[in-house]
């Protein structure tokens, strides 16, 4: 082929073939769109009251990154008579294009949440852009006020517990933190409880420059089952779920008289297993826990043999008052009708597919605890004589 052909025709198809790739002629900045961080929802006067908060991402680019001054909040309100209305609401008042797949907080009130979280849950799980990653809370507080909250040293607002409280949650486990996913799935089992952590702000542990400084806390659960807020229950009376989650990372435990304790320890990891028997016609449960820790603070001699009988009392209350409070609003806490589900299905069948199952304080038969104390910290544990 020689030079005059290359010219006249490979050149002009070259050309043609680029003019016909895609370009980024569309592209936007990331400076001119509008991302969503988290969205509060809210029913107020017979219509849903959708809250965002954007985030300025010119202070926010980098995590490690601190600012001379906190990050811009910017808090949207819009309303309508359904979901969608008022998210297009947002649509029209925003000066930018609107983005929701960043999202990764949703915050659901509690008159929201009584009004028909399955509808709410419907909606969001048909809007596309919101994926199930985001994290989700229920709470009692103002949403405006959640949601301008700034996070401490002025770093970046999307590193706080709103926004990844599972770095929280590794350090210290109470009530586990629940994505959008878990919600869902977890909404679609017969009579199953979803334990929803409650969000508010505390003003008492953080100061800066000598003002209270709001920062987010985890107090307690709102227990949803069917669909209904059941109940809120305070995170004190839910010590016993850290100990069948199997998410547990690291739990503090304090063993003696709540006024006068004697020792402080740190667990980790529990591994826990449910089995079912039959009573009385009626199905009874039998917990076997195994978890290890070790001693972090010694407040009175103890000898070790003691200790560990100590702790595993301790254990063995939390769990059995976290479940007679369950039984108290009649919610079924620990969800132990699944396990009748998933491990005895003709029995689950023959109790009119679980509705007949009666839940009592003795439901639990029996509570089997192997709680090891690895090590004492830097010192070593001197048994008294």
């Amino acid at each position: 082929m020689n030079a005059r052909w290359k010219r006249v025709v490979i050149l002009p198809l070259a050309a043609m073939i680029l003019l016909g790739l895609p370009g980024c002629w569309d592209a936007k900045n990331i400076q001119d769109i509008n991302y969503i961080a988290a969205i509060g929802i809210d029913y107020v006067g017979g219509k849903y009251v959708i809250y965002t908060q954007s985030l300025d991402f010119m202070n926010v680019a980098k995590q490690e990154t601190k600012a001379n001054e906190p990050a811009p909040i910017w808090v949207g309100r819009a309303t309508g008579y359904t979901l969608d209305m008022a998210i297009n609401a947002i649509y029209t008042a925003s000066p930018l294009r609107v983005l929701f797949e960043h999202t990764s907080a949703l915050i659901i009130t509690e008159r929201a949440m009584k009004h028909d979280i399955n509808h709410l849950m419907d909606a969001l799980r048909r809007y596309r852009e919101v994926r199930y990653t985001p994290w989700v809370f229920g709470t009692k507080e103002p949403l405006d006020k959640l949601l301008s909250v700034t996070n401490v040293f002025n770093i970046s607002p999307l590193t706080s517990l709103l926004h990844h409280p599972e770095d929280v949650y590794q350090q210290s486990s109470f009530i586990a933190p629940l994505a959008l996913q878990k919600v869902t799935s977890e909404l679609g089992e017969p009579d199953s409880s979803v334990i929803l952590p409650s969000l508010i702000t505390q003003e008492t542990q953080w100061v800066e420059n000598g003002k209270p400084s709001g920062q987010y806390l985890i107090n307690g659960a709102y227990i949803i089952v069917n669909g209904k807020n059941k109940k809120w229950i305070s995170w004190r009376d839910l010590m016993g779920l850290r100990w069948l989650t199997r998410t547990t990372a690291r739990t503090p435990v304090v063993v003696g008289n709540e006024q006068k304790p004697e020792a402080v320890l740190s667990m980790y990891y529990p591994m826990s297993r449910i089995q079912v028997s039959m009573k009385n016609n009626q199905p009874v449960f039998h917990i076997s826990l195994k978890v290890s820790g070790h001693l972090d603070e010694m407040l009175e001699n103890i000898p070790v043999a003691k200790l560990r009988r100590m702790l595993n009392e301790k254990i063995e209350k939390d769990i059995r008052h976290t479940f007679e409070k369950g039984l108290e609003h009649g919610i079924d806490i620990y969800n132990l009708k699944n396990e009748v589900y998933r491990k005895k299905l003709k029995l689950w069948k023959a109790l009119g597919n679980g509705k007949d199952i009666r839940l009592t304080p003795d439901s639990i038969a029996s509570i089997k605890i192997n709680a090891e104390i690895h090590h004492s910290g830097a010192y070593k544990y001197i048994n008294p004589k």
